[in-house]
């Protein structure tokens, strides 16, 4: 896995008590970071807070944010950060089935991500495999990795891309590709490959669509070599 360089400034403002939130999407924060600080120092936060920037400066978002962290002083004190406001924010034991239900039910973002379409208007029984694909072979790795996904987040995430409107964005990975950003898609579906290969679990669906995205051109966030 490639790591960052230390940051001055980071080294400057953490001290030997600060906590260090890591607010990102997949489900390595701390072995992304662990190099930087200290890793009984990282805090690891998933939040799903649905919002599309629709021009510069124009944000519009579709519900309150959720926030979970694990269990633990380190993470229940970053969750009493956010109880007097409307996002829910809540320490779990179970913080790793957190990670990656959120992510089984984002991977299939990377369909119209590649193709720069809504998948619902073109939707048919091939589609339909190529989705249901992606979501299981996450849903498989996860489980490996000791997370608890029942099937109806495999369920939801089908239907959720299936009942995709024409010109629909799907969240911010298919937003980064629209607006030219670099791209997550590592973290979000290289990551799945990887930690696959590390079980032996075999990610068709999600090898193909991550090289066919890789080779469309699209600028990269890589986090492995």
């Amino acid at each position: 896995m490639m790591l960052m360089p230390p940051d001055p400034w980071l080294e400057r403002l953490a001290g030997p008590q600060t906590r260090v939130a890591i607010v990102q999407n997949g489900v390595e924060h701390v072995q992304l970071f662990a190099h930087l600080v200290p890793a009984q120092t990282i805090v690891p936060v998933m939040i799903n807070l649905p919002a599309v920037r629709n021009a510069p400066g124009q944000i519009v978002q579709h519900r309150h944010g959720i926030i979970a962290v694990p269990a633990g002083p380190n993470g229940q004190a970053f969750a009493a950060l956010f109880a007097k406001t409307e996002i829910e924010a809540a320490a779990h034991e179970d913080f790793t089935s957190q990670l990656w239900i959120k992510l089984t039910g984002n991977s299939q973002s990377i369909v119209p991500t590649l193709t720069l379409r809504a998948p619902g208007p073109v939707w048919n029984e091939a589609l339909e495999a190529i989705v249901r694909g992606v979501v299981e072979e996450c849903a498989a790795v996860g489980r490996a990795e000791g997370a608890t996904i029942s099937q109806s987040v495999i369920y939801n995430a089908i239907a959720a891309a299936k009942a995709m409107r024409e010109g629909a964005v799907a969240g911010s990975f298919h937003a980064d590709r629209l607006a030219g950003h670099r791209l997550e898609a590592d973290a979000r579906n290289g990551v799945i490959v990887r930690l696959g290969r590390k079980h032996g679990i075999p990610t068709p669906m999600n090898t193909v669509l991550v090289t066919l995205l890789e080779a469309s051109g699209a600028p990269w966030v890589s986090t492995s070599p």
